[in-house]
């Protein structure tokens, strides 16, 4: 996963919205290239994405949504 070691570190309600902001865009790509058939399509790799996406998603509610 291209994010930087200080974007996992960044536990603030704005360095977490820019985390799932990332992950969002990378699963977005990663659909396109599975929809298009494209040879670096990787299934595990998109669910791995989509794991960590709704697994951030919650804790930023759980955190910063009351």
């Amino acid at each position: 996963m291209a994010v930087a070691p200080s974007e996992l570190a960044d536990r603030s309600s704005y360095g977490r919205a820019a985390l799932i902001a990332k992950l969002a865009r990378m699963l977005a790509a990663e659909r396109q290239r599975g929809l298009a058939g494209h040879w670096t399509y990787e299934p595990a790799r998109h669910r791995a994405l989509l794991a960590v996406y709704h697994h951030e998603k919650a804790a930023f509610r759980r955190d910063f949504q009351a």
